[in-house]
């Protein structure tokens, strides 16, 4: 009675170790996926992941210079940065906002806009001057990695 009891826990304790493998491989995201969230400023590399707009933005380096790459979450590519590039010891960072529109901000380059047009697909443009006007429209999180010399005093 003993051995058969010992035989069950055996199966019983590899059933379960089965089952937290093939869960923990079927995972959506990969382990090391951060969410996208809107309004908060995204400066290091990683991949970033939003269900709800069905999107992943995967940020990396290419010797110093920052890369993006922004996918659905089916891994079909939207959009893949190239020119302008920034490099990573300036000081930049990424921001989604309610629109879906990605902030992208560097003092190497300046401010970019990466939006989806009517077809559907992202574009990027400089978002152009930073007088005293535009800078109003910026969200906060984008205003504060402006240089100093920009902001009001």
């Amino acid at each position: 009675m003993n051995q058969w009891r010992n035989q069950i826990f055996t199966f019983s304790c590899l059933f379960v170790f089965c089952v937290f493998i093939s869960c923990k491989n079927s995972s959506k995201y990969k382990q090391n996926d951060q969410l996208l969230h809107l309004n908060t400023i995204i400066d290091q590399k990683g991949i970033y992941t939003n269900d709800s707009l069905n999107l992943s933005l995967k940020i990396y380096l290419e010797n110093t210079l920052v890369q993006y790459q922004l996918s659905d979450l089916e891994n079909n590519l939207l959009f893949q940065s190239s020119s302008p590039s920034f490099s990573n010891v300036h000081n930049w960072g990424i921001v989604l906002d309610e629109t879906g529109t990605f902030w992208i901000q560097s003092s190497d380059i300046g401010l970019y806009l990466l939006t989806k047009d009517k077809d559907l697909a992202y574009k990027l443009e400089s978002f152009g001057a930073l007088n005293e006007q535009n800078i109003k429209r910026l969200p906060p999180k984008i205003y504060k990695l402006l240089p100093s010399s920009l902001k009001e005093p």
